[in-house]
């Protein structure tokens, strides 16, 4: 996913840094980017189940409210800040391997 959003991004000109108001972040609309929606299709299957056991939610009654890969840069924008999104479940999905502080 890491690749096709930045693949995505190259065709763009960069990624976005102004859809979200109030916790701005530098992402890409998985909605708008083919290659990212047939990944989130892809992974769908598995990653419905998982919330099924642990947030105790019926799969089908799930709808997606806005999928987006984020970029951070530990330079600059180390954090969010503490905010409400705008759906009843949020989570993120980590994407790259786990890096320590030091490494950071």
């Amino acid at each position: 996913a890491i690749e096709l959003a930045e693949a995505h991004a190259h065709t763009l000109g960069g990624w976005t840094t102004s859809r979200h108001y109030a916790v701005p972040t530098t992402d890409i609309p998985v909605h708008e980017a083919p290659a990212l929606l047939a990944w989130l299709t892809l992974i769908l299957p598995r990653l419905l189940p998982y919330l099924e056991t642990h947030f105790d939610l019926i799969p089908s009654s799930l709808r997606i409210h806005d999928a987006f890969v984020v970029r951070y840069d530990a330079r600059a924008q180390s954090l969010l800040p503490m905010h409400a999104d705008e759906s009843y479940l949020s989570f993120t999905l980590p994407l790259n391997a786990s890096r320590s502080a030091s490494t950071a």
